[in-house]
């Protein structure tokens, strides 16, 4: 048997991101390409996914949560019944997802590339982000969303 389509894709829904990681292979800028999908092209894409198949997304970008309307694009891909993940850097999250991603069983992905506050913030290039992403978990966990922590291994981190 030949699969016409993968069981999991990734999906870009953006390519701006917040911060300048040192490691980032993502070509992000801090403002998105103009040639960004849109909600209805995303919703048609996700729609030809489910039909053929496709049991998972994770939402990628750039930062994913920069977009105005991820609350829209999380609820249709749980309409569509895709297993959903979202990878993102953590610093940006605001009360009115929370129970979206609870709701939908979204498991948030986070990136936390250091122990500490000195090796994470110079990694991604801005003082404070731990401090922010760790309060930013903290509250995930409170409100039930499910979340795991990513770490990419370099030579500043990888003795803690």
């Amino acid at each position: 048997m030949r699969l016409a389509y993968p069981l999991a894709v990734d999906l870009e829904v953006i390519n701006a991101c917040n911060l300048a990681c040192q490691h980032c292979m993502v070509d992000s800028h801090k403002q998105p390409a103009p040639n960004l999908l849109g909600l209805n092209e995303i919703q048609s894409l996700m729609d030809e996914l489910a039909d053929n198949g496709v049991a998972s997304i994770s939402i990628t970008g750039g930062e994913p949560f920069l977009r105005s309307d991820l609350r829209e694009i999380v609820k249709y891909a749980a309409n569509r019944n895709f297993a959903i993940q979202i990878s993102t850097n953590g610093i940006l999250l605001d009360d009115d997802i929370l129970p979206v991603l609870t709701d939908e069983r979204v498991l948030v992905n986070v990136s936390i590339d250091g122990a500490t506050a000195e090796t994470h913030d110079l990694i991604r290039g801005r003082k404070g982000t731990f401090d922010k992403v760790c309060a930013n978990i903290k509250r995930m966990v409170a409100s039930g969303v499910n979340v795991r922590t990513e770490t990419t291994l370099m030579m500043y981190n990888v003795n803690q």
